[in-house]
C-alpha cells in the first residue's frame, strides 16, 4: 500500500463557471500551476507525483479543439509529461469541462514544479472555470 506524503493544488478563490476569463491561442498558455507556496517537494528519487485537472472552458466560434498539456520545471521550456485533447462547437456542445489524471515519476529530490497549459486549434476557446490544478506526493510501496 502506498502512503500520501504531501498534497498542493491551485484553484482561485471562487472557483464557478464564469470566475475566470482567460483566452485560448494557438501557442501553449499556463493556464494553473503548482509553483511558489504550491511547490511540490520531493523526499526520495523514488517517489511519485499524482495530478490531477479539472478545467471549464467554453467554444466560443467554430469547432475549437483545445489541448491541455502538463509540463514539469519551467513553463516554456520544460518536459511536457502529458497531453490530451478535447472538442466542443459554439453554440451546440459550447461549456465543457475536461478532467484529468497523471502519475509523474520525475527521479527528483527537492521542489519540483508543475504547469498546467493549454492552446487551441482551429476555432476559438475561453477558459471560464472552475480551473482546479492539484498534485500529490505518493511514496513507493515498501
Amino acid at each position: 500500500m502506498s502512503l500520501l506524503n504531501e498534497f498542493n493544488s491551485a484553484s482561485p478563490v471562487s472557483n464557478t463557471s464564469g470566475t475566470v476569463s482567460i483566452p485560448l491561442f494557438v501557442t501553449r498558455r499556463v493556464i494553473s500551476s503548482l509553483n511558489g507556496p504550491r511547490t511540490m517537494t520531493l523526499d526520495s528519487t523514488s517517489n511519485k507525483v499524482h495530478l490531477e485537472v479539472v478545467v471549464g472552458w467554453v467554444a466560443t466560434s467554430g469547432t475549437p479543439i483545445v489541448e491541455f498539456s502538463i509540463l514539469r520545471d519551467d513553463p516554456n521550456t520544460g518536459t511536457v509529461i502529458f497531453t490530451t485533447q478535447d472538442r466542443g462547437e459554439a453554440g451546440f456542445d459550447n461549456f465543457k469541462t475536461t478532467s484529468f489524471e497523471h502519475v509523474d515519476l520525475p527521479h527528483a529530490t527537492g521542489d519540483v514544479l508543475y504547469y498546467m497549459e493549454a492552446r487551441v486549434a482551429g476555432g476559438t476557446a475561453t477558459v471560464i472555470g472552475p480551473v482546479t490544478f492539484s498534485g500529490t506526493e505518493i511514496l513507493p510501496n515498501p
